[in-house]
């Protein structure tokens, strides 16, 4: 992979060299395109904490970084900490792949792209910040990170690619927001520390193998009332025998003790009174606030009349 990477990145400079402008600050390499925007491409520091400046500087023109370039610290072991600045938007592919003693990232909001392998074999990662204005986990994105015990994804996100997960062993916890309509193949593959996880409602497509081999996992909840439509083959291949389903009775599940894709259906979920009150409360509210504008209507016709 670290070769495809580096071939992938050297053909990337080829690309660009006709069209932008080069140059090194410090320890990065970085490309200018058109727009006066610096890339970086390369990075031969001695690693360990860095932040990433948020300005690239040619003799005396600045350029402010906005992106992290294809491979840039492809292979860079030597780093453990990395701070990125508010001014990237992309980080691109094999971005930090097989960066083997990184134990953490600090991610932006402002980042809308993350590529694909981007984190991949990652192994000393423990955690990741998704940034709040990602649309798509990219596929293989965080393939490998053995350290990583914990994800939450933000509500921008719409789907989680292919492999986005897979051999993450330590991997106990992991949020997916009401936002994500698919989960990609093999994206939880071989996840053994997963004990249960929650499908939000709008999922509608489950690729194959999405949480084969997570063989601790005995618990997915749907909150859905209508089951996802797509779920492919051998989607909990290799959990544990007594894995259950767990969907609300007015769903389209099956009824427990029936099959939906080879999971049999436990018991179903129970409608929770704070979400009864809650709703009382929301209709008692909405009721006065129709009596009070009726009545603002009616004093200001009648002082309208007078």
């Amino acid at each position: 992979m670290i070769l495809i990477a580096s071939i992938i990145s050297a053909a990337f400079l080829v690309i660009v060299a006709d069209d932008t402008a080069a140059g090194m600050y410090g320890d990065y390499r970085f490309f200018v395109d058109a727009q006066g925007r610096a890339t970086i491409i390369g990075y031969s520091g001695p690693g360990g904490d860095i932040t990433i400046p948020a300005k690239m500087l040619n003799g005396t023109v600045e350029y402010p970084t906005v992106g992290i370039g294809v491979g840039a610290f492809n292979g860079c072991t030597s780093l453990t900490t990395v701070t990125i600045p508010g001014s990237i938007t992309t980080i691109g592919d094999y971005a930090f792949y097989g960066c083997d003693h990184l134990t953490s990232i600090t991610i932006p909001d402002n980042v809308t792209y993350i590529g694909t392998y981007a984190f991949e074999e990652c192994t000393s990662l423990t955690s990741i910040r998704i940034p709040d204005n990602l649309t798509a986990i990219g596929y293989a994105t965080f393939a490998s990170c053995f350290s990583l015990t914990s994800v939450t994804i933000p509500d921008s996100v719409k789907t989680i690619g292919g492999y986005a997960f897979i051999y993450c062993p330590s991997l106990r916890t992991i949020t997916i927001p009401e936002s994500v309509t698919s989960i990609g193949e093999r994206a939880f593959f071989n996840c053994p520390s997963l004990s249960s996880i929650t499908i939000p409602s709008n999922v509608t497509t489950i690729g194959d193998y999405a949480f084969s081999m997570c063989t601790s996992l005995t618990s997915i909840t749907f909150l859905g009332l209508v089951a996802p439509t797509t779920v492919g083959a051998d989607w909990i291949l290799g959990t544990d025998a007594g894995i259950r389903g767990h969907a609300y009775a007015a769903s389209n599940f099956p009824a427990p003790g029936d099959v939906f894709h080879g999971l049999t259906m436990g018991e179903v979920i129970p409608v929770s009174p704070v979400s009864d009150n809650a709703m009382l409360i929301l209709v008692a509210a909405i009721a006065i606030a129709a009596v009070l504008v009726a009545v603002l209507f009616v004093m200001r016709k009648r002082k309208g009349e007078q």
